[in-house]
């Protein structure tokens, strides 16, 4: 074959074809490689630039926070929903409520179970109290529950009357809640939480809650460390008759 004629005859589209094989050839191994980098390093520079902004502004946000105000909000917190189990405490507070409602301890033992955690993420320990008096200052009682210092949540009511007119002897079941302390102090990129008006008005009633209580977690810091949760176990042989209708906070920030 004469590749001569055959270039004479077809140079016209073999230029054309090898100049286009060409433009792609440049366009696929420089041009576009070069192209995508410089669109990945240009939004590198916009998300660098908007850390640094988002930076800046809580930085601003952390300069103007009320530091006292902040920590007062914090020792409440930790007051109703310590990061540790604080047993003595509770037991401490459980008997002054029963105390103030004029009911007669008779019984306390501590949930031989050990802690669990709820599906919301609290942990908890198990009380079960038995007590007697008359069954208003058992209503009464239940009452105090809903407003301690400390979130008690009832399990079930098992309630016997006596001979005495509207004497009853009952067994309560009871959850003391606290939250493990995570150590998960959240992302820099994200922007800092802020209370709503729902938070605040929250805070402002834990605040009224800790301070009308006679009992709170700075006196009961005099406790003794030896007094423990195996100072509370007691045998407790009764069957508790579960009650239709828990009661307690499952949770006070709902």
């Amino acid at each position: 074959m004469n590749y001569s004629v055959v270039y004479l005859k077809y140079r016209h589209i073999i230029w054309p074809v090898v100049v286009g094989i060409s433009l792609i050839a440049v366009l696929a191994l420089v041009v576009i490689p070069q192209l995508m980098g410089y669109i990945g390093i240009k939004d590198q520079i916009a998300q660098t630039n908007s850390r640094s902004q988002n930076l800046e502004v809580k930085a601003i946000e952390l300069e103007n926070i009320d530091e006292l105000s902040t920590q007062e909000d914090l020792k409440v917190v930790f007051e109703i929903l310590p990061i540790e189990q604080g047993v003595p405490q509770a037991m401490t507070i459980l008997q002054d409520m029963v105390a103030k409602s004029g009911l007669e301890l008779k019984s306390t033992t501590f949930g031989s179970g050990g802690s669990s955690k709820q599906a919301s993420g609290e942990d908890n320990f198990k009380f079960n109290i038995a007590v007697s008096g008359q069954i208003n200052l058992l209503r009464d009682f239940l009452m105090k529950i809903q407003n301690s210092p400390r979130i008690f949540q009832v399990e079930s009511i098992g309630v016997q009357f006596q001979k005495t007119e509207g004497v009853v002897e009952a067994d309560i079941p009871l959850s003391v809640f606290y939250q493990s302390a995570s150590g998960d102090m959240g992302s820099m990129n994200q922007p800092l939480p802020k209370l709503s008006d729902k938070d605040k008005e929250l805070l402002k009633k834990l605040s009224q809650i800790i301070s009308q209580s006679n009992v709170s977690m700075s006196d009961l810091e005099n406790i003794p460390e030896a007094t423990t949760a195996a100072n509370f176990m007691e045998n407790n042989d009764e069957e508790i008759v579960p009650g239709s209708i828990p009661l307690g906070k499952p949770d006070p920030f709902e």
